[in-house]
């Protein structure tokens, strides 16, 4: 299983509905969700396959999202 944590602008259920069919389509991705009520909206995604850093940042900011690492 490969977990993947980063900091996104998703403040609202709304927003985070927006991002839902993009990755819950994704075949690698097995489970994912924010955490709006956390000071940095924490995306935890979990894929059954590797998947990039990289990659989901580059769905997210398809999607409209702003996201980065979060730092260690």
């Amino acid at each position: 299983m490969n977990l993947i944590i980063l900091k996104t602008d998703l403040t609202t259920k709304k927003k985070v509905k927006l991002i839902a069919p993009t990755l819950d389509q994704h075949p690698s991705i097995n489970r994912w969700n924010v955490d709006t009520q956390d000071i940095d909206k924490v995306l935890r995604i979990e894929a059954l396959s590797p998947l990039s850093e990289q990659k989901v940042l580059g769905l997210l900011q398809q999607a409209g999202v702003r996201a980065e690492t979060l730092p260690d």
